[in-house]
């Protein structure tokens, strides 16, 4: 069973996460909107600027993803659930819960 105290710790780690996934987000969705507004009639600008706006917007939806889920974690961290394993019901190492908050299975399942 998890105590209160590796709960917190996992809660902090998702939270820096989390603050680093929003300034990303913010510089992501700054880049795209940047792109828009390039020249589009030098050619090979273009080009580039279309393909670097395509890794760009993929970087961002991502990056909303894994924030989306992030936050789902914390509604459900203090749930007496959270960090046992859905296959087995047997905990979650609380290793693999700081490397990956959002694991719902124990390294054995």
């Amino acid at each position: 069973m998890i105590t209160q105290d590796e709960r917190d710790a996992i809660r902090r780690h998702i939270e820096r996460e989390i603050a680093t996934l929003q300034r990303s987000i913010n510089t992501l969705t700054e880049l795209a909107e940047s792109d828009v507004q390039a020249d589009a009639n030098d050619w090979f600008s273009s080009k580039e600027s279309n393909a670097s706006g395509e890794i760009n917007e993929m970087a961002l939806s991502k990056s909303k993803q894994r924030l989306m889920v992030l936050n789902e974690v914390l509604l459900r961290i203090d749930k007496p659930e959270f960090g046992i394993c859905v296959k087995c019901n047997k905990p979650i190492a609380v290793g693999r819960l700081m490397a990956n908050p959002t694991a719902t299975r124990c390294i054995s399942c």
